[in-house]
């Protein structure tokens, strides 16, 4: 994709943005009688100028026709002829979506051909608002049908604009509107399809009266034009044979203190390195100065780290502006009232996370609305205000970012879970032996719905699976905590980034592990506890008042080749909430910090392992994924007690 395209396409979607966030609370207002903020329509309408300016330049002539037609009933609003309705402000977020799925397109397809009906019908709607006008002025209708790319979309003045000694560049017209109509020159001369090389002409029918500067290259004959409607996939594919991989171009913004503090550390390392081989270049080593270096390069090391982390950061503001949007859209469509709050939307997190963290927060907001919040009547009949209450927050917590999610909802009903799992065969007993976190959690299971009837926007049984397993995916866990007609509350655990874990590097049968510090509950000596051996060969041990399964990592696996283990002295137990399970090993190496690395195509498929690790000694190890393991080898405490007990 070309260049100048896509940072429009990157321009065009901060934009979108910032239209929905300001439509929304500007919907707020109006629906809680308070006074219009007018800054806030001066920037709508400047963000709609904006994208109508900038795609002109590209020829996207349905972009242009909406966006100018959005962009005259937000200058009604400036002007105060034309009322703020909820009704109109519909039909402006309508035309929010139509752009987005235009840039969608774009992306797709290098064109926004093929959306030309659903434009008719959003500029019908919208020039049907420009009717209800509440002022004797009335607002003249403007055509909408793009002329010199779609940029500037009024008619020629009928005299032709006054000659200017600047050629013409420069005007002082009263509006954007009264600029006189541009040369037909494909994309103004400035992105052509043709070489660098070759000029570019002015079309002949431009004012013949005006001669070029002086020492500029003149052309007694006008060169052919380029091909007109050259596909923009074309020139895709042109840029992609230049050596692009064809993978999506992802970036993140920088602030410049950031990029400061990095060249800063950059000189660091190399007065470091210096000192370094200094030492091994001289004929005498000098360990007190090679001790000083080593030091110096490791508090440098660290400093690097903390800095490329800290580049990777972005604020969740993005994120949680589109689930403001998705309350307000669910509460219409279900009739429920709702207030929703953010807090802590300037807290920065890995990009990376932040992509894959939109589809849980999705279905949990989702839930909590069209489950966990009753109705108006509900409410009355039990002494609640007619409007619940929903909450995202984002806060740091040690080296986790906590996302909370609460609602003043109906709360999760124990007995209608059990019932509903016995049901599906989720549990085969009553269910009387579990805690309520147990109980709470096997709302995740695929599947599992409590959901009387089937809507479109719930009760198929798919979503909170999908949320544990995309959760589990960024290393993250998470915890429901509820009460019966007061609502629910969702924490999510997420690591600050995925680039580097603090963990234990543990070995066995010549293999190296990988155990994220945060889920390791403890390591046990295995010749001071008793092992129990139940069916099928699974080994338990007794600490305290918990039987835990005990894991050999070679069966789990499935290794064709194993080195016999003569003596396992060592386990480490992981888990946690009453859920633990331990890994037979034979050393622990030690604590390290690990980069994470991906699996490459051939390991893909093994379960259990997410990633690997280069360590100190450039073996490679490979990392546990303690959420899987758990969930496949922990045993019901019930039937674990009564294997045991029968032995």
């Amino acid at each position: 994709m070309d260049e100048f395209l896509r940072d429009f396409l990157k321009d065009t979607r901060e934009d979108l943005n910032k239209i929905e966030s300001n439509l929304v609370n500007l919907e707020k207002k109006i629906s809680a009688n308070e006074e219009i903020d007018f800054d806030v329509v001066n920037a709508i309408f400047r963000h709609f100028h904006s994208i109508k300016g900038s795609s002109g330049f590209f020829h996207l002539s349905e972009l242009v026709r909406v966006a100018h037609q959005a962009e005259n009933i937000l200058d009604s609003y400036r002007k105060k002829t034309l009322s703020i309705e909820p009704e109109s402000l519909d039909v402006i977020l309508k035309v929010r979506d139509f752009i987005g799925e235009i840039v969608e397109r774009i992306e797709e397809t290098g064109s926004d051909k093929g959306l030309e009906e659903t434009a008719d019908a959003l500029i019908e709607e919208l020039k049907s608002l420009e009717k209800k006008e509440n002022s004797g002025d009335s607002i003249q209708e403007e055509k909408t049908k793009p002329k010199k790319f779609g940029l500037f979309t009024e008619e020629p003045p009928a005299e032709k604009p006054k000659k200017s000694k600047n050629f013409g560049l420069f005007v002082e017209p009263e509006t954007v509107e009264d600029l006189p109509p541009l040369p037909k020159v494909k994309k103004f001369g400035l992105f052509t399809a043709e070489s660098l090389d070759t000029p570019v002409v002015s079309d002949p029918s431009v004012d013949k009266e005006i001669s070029p500067p002086p020492n500029q290259l003149q052309i007694s004959e006008p060169l052919p034009e380029p091909k007109p409607n050259l596909a923009p996939r074309q020139a895709t594919q042109t840029a992609e044979s230049k050596g692009s991989t064809g993978n999506e171009i992802k970036d993140v913004r920088v602030t410049t203190d950031k990029l400061d503090s990095l060249l800063d550390l950059l000189g660091e390392l190399v007065i470091v390195e210096a000192m370094v081989s200094r030492q091994t270049n001289d004929g005498i080593l000098n360990m007190e100065m090679l001790r000083k270096a080593a030091f110096q390069l490791g508090k440098v090391t660290r400093n690097l780290q903390e800095v490329g982390l800290a580049m990777r950061m972005v604020p969740v503001s993005g994120l949680f502006q589109k689930m403001t949007r998705l309350v307000r859209d669910l509460s219409k469509k279900s009739n429920k009232l709702v207030n929703f709050k953010v807090i802590g939307e300037e807290t920065e997190i890995d990009k990376t996370i932040v992509e894959q963290l939109s589809d849980p927060l999705v279905h949990m907001i989702r839930n909590s609305l069209d489950h966990g919040m009753e109705t108006k009547e509900e409410r009355a009949n039990t002494n609640k205000p007619a409007t619940g209450s929903i909450s995202l927050e984002a806060k740091h917590k040690g080296n986790e970012i906590w996302i909370i999610i609460k609602d003043d909802g109906r709360g999760l009903n124990r007995e209608k879970i059990l019932k509903k799992a016995k049901e599906q065969n989720i549990i085969k007993t009553n269910g009387t032996e579990l805690s309520d976190e147990e109980v709470w959690n096997l709302i995740f299971e695929p599947g599992f719905s409590t959901a009387e009837k089937i809507t479109d926007l719930s009760g198929r049984g798919v979503g909170m699976d999908v949320v544990r397993k995309n959760i589990s995916q960024i290393k993250g866990k998470i915890d429901l905590k509820s009460k019966l007609g007061e609502g629910t509350s969702i924490y999510l655990r997420i690591p600050l980034t995925l680039a580097i874990i603090d963990a234990i590097v543990v070995k066995y049968s010549d293999r190296y592990y990988v155990l994220p510090t945060d889920s390791i509950d403890r390591f046990v000596d295995l010749t001071i506890h008793s092992v129990s051996e139940i069916y099928d060969n699974q080994e338990l041990i007794r600490i305290g008042e918990k039987l835990i399964s005990i894991i050999n990592l070679n069966n789990m696996f499935k290794y064709s080749k194993v080195k016999e283990v003569q003596d396992e002295k060592i386990a480490v137990v992981i888990g946690k909430n009453k859920e633990y399970v331990a890994i037979r090993l034979d050393e622990i190496i030690g604590p390290q910090q690990v980069v994470v690395k991906s699996l490459d195509d051939t390991m893909e498929h093994l379960e259990g392992i997410s990633g690997s690790a280069i360590l100190g000694d450039g073996q490679v190890g490979l990392i546990l994924e303690p959420e899987f393991i758990i969930r496949k080898y922990v045993t019901s405490k019930m039937d674990s007690l009564t294997e045991v007990t029968q032995a």
